[in-house]
């Protein structure tokens, strides 16, 4: 009867150790999901901004350094692909391409041709598409996207 008990408590030891360790794992990439979604969202919101000053301008101005929102890409893709659909994913790496397009055309304090302003439109229309798409998975929560919203408000973003 012993044996019994002593055999019945290991296995629900192990049990109770599994689905904690179980559980932590997936909060754990839950975070990691949130967190890249919100570390993209960042970049795009400042390339979306970076795009519409140009378009105004009609010019290229200083320098934008390009490669930090395509490192922030390319370290946190994985994580943010592992939760959103095919269809979503497609807008976002679309713009994250076209980031890469664009900053290889860039020449400061020039005049933006013709060409440079459809590339930029194209951007900053992809920009917004996947900023949305980013956002719903940076805060899927109705509290998580009160608190978005009101930190967008505090900076004076839209």
């Amino acid at each position: 009867m012993t044996l019994v008990l002593v055999v019945l408590g290991a296995i629900v030891g192990a049990l109770a150790t599994g689905g904690v360790s179980f559980y932590a794992e997936i909060r754990r990439q839950r975070v990691a999901r949130k967190v890249a979604a919100r570390l993209i969202h960042g970049e795009l919101s400042r390339v979306e901004a970076i795009a519409s000053i140009l378009l105004r301008r009609g010019a290229w101005d200083r320098p934008f350094d390009w490669g930090i929102p395509l490192r922030t890409w390319h370290a946190n893709r994985e994580a943010f692909a592992a939760r959103v659909t095919a269809a979503e994913w497609s807008p976002v790496e679309k713009a994250f391409w076209l980031i890469e397009i664009v900053g290889r055309r860039e020449r400061p304090d020039e005049p933006c041709g013709e060409h440079d302003i459809a590339q930029l439109k194209t951007l900053h229309r992809y920009s917004l598409i996947a900023k949305d798409v980013a956002f719903k998975h940076a805060a899927p929560k109705p509290i998580e996207v009160r608190e978005w919203r009101e930190t967008l408000e505090e900076i004076g973003a839209d």
